[in-house]
């Protein structure tokens, strides 16, 4: 591709970047994330070319900075995405994301009888099983669910 034909997306001063989201999902991240056009400026890649993945999503958000449980949100959608922190237009951290190993308090167990679904102040915890396709067991219940079947809290 020649310098003609490719896009330029703007760099930003202060925020996060999250990359090599499965294409059409970076829709699914924000609004996870709970970031919407009002709360933050947001710019979006959709179905960007890739060589890893063939195509992916990627999402730049000003002034957003992002913690465990926001990563561990984003893993159970996007277990092969990476975030970069960026401070005065420079990549400060890249980090790695990864599915944990126990998932809390961010997955609702689909099983309508565990007791997570009655309990009123019960926290659901989940074990990954596997990590792609995503896999979960719930803590309570103790049955498999996949990624499919999970819906979060």
């Amino acid at each position: 591709m020649n310098e003609k034909n490719q896009k330029v997306v703007r760099k930003i001063e202060n925020g996060i970047v999250i990359d090599h989201i499965p294409a059409g999902k970076s829709q699914f991240i924000l609004k996870l994330l709970g970031v919407d056009d009002a709360s933050h400026e947001t710019y979006i890649g959709r179905g960007v070319p890739s060589t890893k993945m063939g195509r992916k999503d990627f999402v730049k958000v000003v002034g957003l900075d992002l913690g465990p449980q926001e990563f561990n949100k984003i893993a159970l959608l996007a277990p092969s995405a990476t975030v970069n922190r960026i401070r005065n237009f420079d990549v400060v951290e890249k980090i790695k994301i990864d599915v944990p190993e126990t998932i809390e308090n961010i997955l609702k167990c689909p099983n309508l009888n565990c007791i997570t679904n009655h309990e009123r102040f019960c926290r659901t915890i989940f074990t990954k099983i596997k990590k792609e396709p995503l896999e979960v067991r719930c803590g309570f219940c103790e049955r498999l669910f996949q990624a499919d079947d999970v819906v979060f809290l």
